[in-house]
């Protein structure tokens, strides 16, 4: 009987370590399911967040796109208004033949220039400038087309100053006098010494 219980006793006890075991086994493969869900499931939000940011980016190509030419477009204009600005910029002053360019918008636009006068060269880091005073007499018309011709000129000027005194009664033609600035690109842009004038 002794046998019979010990038997007994060793049956539990294997039928235990198997329930035992068998436990184990689960509680691990239910642990590993888990992290591998867990880590799945994280993965899957990381790439899900990826293809938004993704798509979102897609979504804006054709904006970029359109973007990019459309400054390549302005960067291309702004060059090619650079050259043609460094185009009407000598490298030296040469006033008289700007004088003579004056002189023909003046006779074209109705002005008749009566004193014109260089003033002094000053150099600057990237070009130098020339300030030329001149008076004049003309109609209102005369001094638009003037102000208007001006751009067109082959040489680069602003004007500075203008002012008009108001004409004698019954008369038309108003005094003017007008500084404007011409701009020239020396060689040696180190020189600070005043250019001569040409």
């Amino acid at each position: 009987m002794n046998n019979n219980n010990e038997s007994q006793q060793l049956k539990s006890l294997g039928w235990g370590l198997h329930a035992a075991g068998a436990s184990v086994a689960v509680a691990l493969l239910l642990g590993i399911h888990g992290l591998v869900l867990s880590a799945l499931r994280a993965e899957n939000t990381r790439l899900e967040q990826q293809i938004t940011v993704h798509s979102d980016y897609n979504d804006t190509a054709s904006m970029i796109s359109a973007r990019h030419e459309t400054l390549r477009a302005a960067l291309t204009d702004r060059q090619n208004r650079l050259e043609e600005l460094l185009t009407r910029i000598p490298e030296s002053p040469r006033e008289s033949e700007f004088l003579a360019q004056l002189t023909q918008l003046a006779r074209q636009s109705g002005m008749t220039i009566s004193q014109y006068t260089p003033g002094k060269a000053q150099q600057e880091k990237t070009h130098a400038d020339l300030e030329v005073s001149l008076r004049a007499d003309a109609s209102y018309e005369s001094i638009c087309r003037f102000l208007y011709g001006l751009a067109d000129l082959p040489r680069l000027c602003h004007v500075t100053s203008l002012s008009l005194a108001a004409p004698a009664p019954e008369q038309t033609i108003y005094p003017v006098e007008m500084t404007l600035r011409i701009f020239y690109t020396p060689f040696d842009r180190n020189q600070n010494e005043e250019v001569p004038h040409g």
